[in-house]
């Protein structure tokens, strides 16, 4: 099954997003961006990728994927969802998700709310204390890295370029090669 199936059974059942969202559990945001195709494949490559380098490496952090609750300031007043995120330290993960900020975040733009990842959660992630954050533009083909612990760090990447972790020594991740064959 792919979307395209999806798509086809969304109509024939004549479902909304929030329809599927409300069925399923699963925040309207990412419904939306899965039926957009913003979430088709750099995200699930990317945690992929990620995972492994963190496996490969005997590392102590761990990777997760939204829907997955972060309450930035460890209390309810600001819950997000990250497309992918890596924590470095257990202490911050709960039965509930993660209370604090994560190390490292990840948000795929989407076509509809591109200024909610390049405004708002890029304010929120530095207040909270976001090591590193990534927006992958796949619109675009453009990854923007913020490293909030040396800006000097901080670039801007096109999708054939290898973009290197600050928070993973070691890692490199190239977009480009990651969707080939998609």
């Amino acid at each position: 099954m792919d979307i395209s199936d999806l798509k086809r059974m969304k109509k024939e059942a004549g479902l909304t997003n929030a329809d599927i969202a409300g069925l399923s559990g699963i925040p309207v945001s990412t419904v939306n961006k899965i039926f957009s195709g913003a979430t088709k494949n750099p995200r699930y490559a990317t945690l992929l990728e990620i995972e492994s380098f963190i496996r490969k490496n005997k590392g102590k952090c761990h990777v997760y994927a939204s829907p997955f609750d972060v309450r930035l300031f460890g209390d309810a007043s600001t819950i997000v969802q990250p497309d992918i995120l890596v924590v470095c330290s257990r202490d911050i993960l709960t039965e509930k998700g993660c209370s604090g900020a994560p190390d490292w975040v990840i948000e795929i733009v989407s076509r509809s709310n591109s200024s909610h990842d390049y405004v708002r959660k890029l304010m929120q992630y530095q207040k909270a204390g976001v090591r590193e954050y990534w927006i992958v533009d796949p619109f675009q083909e453009l990854i923007s890295v913020f490293n909030f612990e040396d800006a000097g760090k901080s670039a801007q990447y096109g999708y054939s370029e290898a973009v290197p972790s600050g928070v993973l020594e070691g890692l490199a991740v190239c977009f480009g090669e990651m969707m080939e064959g998609y």
